[in-house]
């Protein structure tokens, strides 16, 4: 459809199925091939690095290094967004609903850039859903 054009906000529990190869990654990767942009909030890096600092500490399998599998979490984005663009509206937002605003940042890039969240964190999916925000059902 000429015209249109589907930004999707990927957020750190749905890159991390992809990185470790979890779950429901081939469908996120599939998603993800089709769709014009994919953004994030530029603390995904930092939520990256953490996932995968924690989950090779707590594994034997280092067949994968750190760098190889945070590289895989930084191929999926096309952009970055400065969280400081909307930090009032997050914080505002995490005091609302009571939830972190680490993770309320997803939702609300989605909800300004008229994005859809892909997700696989129930509890912010039933928040972004419960905000309006658009998500795609995985």
């Amino acid at each position: 459809m000429e015209g249109f054009s589907l930004i999707c906000v990927l957020d750190a529990s749905a890159a991390a199925s992809v990185i470790f190869r979890r779950g429901a990654y081939e469908q996120i990767i599939n998603t993800l091939s089709r769709t014009d942009s994919v953004i994030v909030p530029d603390l995904y890096f930092s939520e990256i690095l953490s996932v995968v600092w924690k989950t090779l500490q707590w594994t034997d399998d280092k067949s994968v290094g750190a760098d190889e599998l945070c590289r895989r979490g930084y191929s999926l984005i096309d952009n970055s967004v400065p969280v400081l663009n909307y930090w009032k509206l997050i914080i505002d937002v995490s005091n609302e609903v009571k939830h972190s605003p680490y993770d309320i940042s997803y939702a609300v890039l989605a909800e300004k850039t008229g994005g859809k969240l892909i997700s696989l964190d129930r509890k912010l999916i039933e928040i972004a859903i419960s905000l309006g925000v658009s998500v795609l059902s995985l």
